[in-house]
């Protein structure tokens, strides 16, 4: 991850992934890579790679469009209910 100030490399994971401390980053933000993460470790990867703000806006960017995508093919969900998720 570049970027400077807005992690540090600390470690590894049992499959190789760098590990990251961001205690800069706002709770928001350790969310949203949380997430990230446990998401998708390649697309993870890539985005941590970009610098700064750009990073956190595609991460967001991206998990917002993973959100809709599970939303749209999980046809549990009523159209209703997901228009209720979408709109609140």
């Amino acid at each position: 991850m570049k970027g400077g100030s807005l992690a540090t490399p600390i470690g590894s994971d049992p499959l190789g992934l760098t590990i990251y401390r961001c205690d800069s980053l706002s709770s928001s933000l350790k969310t949203c890579y949380k997430y990230l993460n446990q998401t998708s470790r390649s697309f993870a990867a890539v985005i941590e790679a970009l610098d700064g703000e750009m990073r956190h806006a595609v991460c967001i960017f991206y998990l917002v469009l993973r959100a809709l995508d599970t939303l749209e093919d999980d046809m549990t969900i009523s159209i209703e209910a997901g228009k209720a998720i979408v709109h609140p």
